[in-house]
């Protein structure tokens, strides 16, 4: 048994061990998607001779985050200005966002002033006396105004448009993206409209149902010249298995895995348990969520 195998099945017995505690999960199906690289034989360790390497981070919702590392002695640039997302529908979008932001927040003061009226004053003035005019005499009526100011701090936030990482660093290309063929919600809607089992594992670049890409230009020589890597992704699989019998989830769970063996090895998987009555804290996803690129 793998040890990716393994911490598949602990993720599922966390499932039921939880489910024991509070409430019974009622899981409906297990749904399965994959992300590859269109270069071949990326991993983890690139090879002496790159400069660049660049990391893909895909949670489970589907928001992408880049990361760049140096592999160089010197410091590197990088060029927002010339870096973009390429998402699913062929729209590119530009890292560095020309945008002034601001945020603004409003503090305020006040200061009251006024005089009081003895109505027992009033009482005698108009010949009120007895009872009545000693119990005006205790009363007082309050009148007052207020002076108030306002105070308005403005924070604006203005993006880069270069991006400096030390020898042998790395940084965050700063901006997200959500790429939106990609994790738990697509994976209900998907399910939702199919109604039944789906297993493709086999998509290729030409016809997947999800491609997307990032370029970064970047340079070692002090922004005298400029390089750029160009990675492209694709999703290579998309699998859905009801729970026919309650209960039955691992079923459902054997048939992902007997249909595709390679489910756990792939650099980006989502395991997504379908759970209509999911209590707090439980697990109901298992995945390895980085994509690896370098130059």
């Amino acid at each position: 048994m793998t040890h990716k195998l393994k911490l598949c099945l602990l993720a599922c017995m966390s499932l039921l061990v939880f489910s024991c505690e509070t409430t019974k999960l009622a899981v409906t199906s297990v749904s399965y998607q994959s992300i590859r690289n269109e270069k071949t034989n990326i991993s983890e360790n690139p090879p002496a001779s790159a400069e660049i390497f660049v990391v893909c981070s895909i949670t489970p919702d589907g928001e992408l985050d880049v990361y760049v590392k140096n592999l160089t002695d010197e410091i590197m640039t990088i060029d927002r200005t010339k870096s973009f997302y390429l998402d699913p529908n062929g729209v590119s979008t530009i890292y560095y966002d020309p945008t002034v932001k601001t945020k603004t927040v409003t503090h305020s003061s006040s200061q009251g002033r006024g005089g009081t009226v003895n109505l027992g004053a009033v009482g005698g003035a108009l010949g009120i006396g007895g009872r009545a005019g000693q119990i005006l005499s205790g009363i007082n009526v309050g009148s007052s105004s207020t002076d108030g100011t306002s105070v308005t701090n403005a924070t604006y936030t203005i993006d880069q448009p270069t991006l400096s990482i030390a020898p042998r660093g790395q940084a965050s290309m700063v901006r997200s993206f959500h790429i939106s063929p990609i994790g738990k919600a697509f994976l209900n809607s998907f399910e939702n409209s199919s109604g039944t089992d789906f297993s493709k594992i086999d998509y290729t670049p030409s016809d997947s149902y999800c491609k997307f890409g990032i370029c970064i230009s970047y340079s070692i020589d002090g922004g005298k010249t400029y390089k750029k890597i160009v990675s492209n992704y694709y999703a290579n699989s998309l699998m859905t298995s009801f729970v026919k019998l309650k209960g039955r989830t691992n079923d459902a769970l054997r048939t992902i895995y007997t249909q595709n063996k390679n489910a756990l090895n792939e650099n980006w998987f989502l395991l997504y348990f379908n759970a209509q009555n999911t209590p707090f804290g439980s697990t109901t996803s298992y995945y390895s969520n980085v994509l690896y690129d370098y130059q």
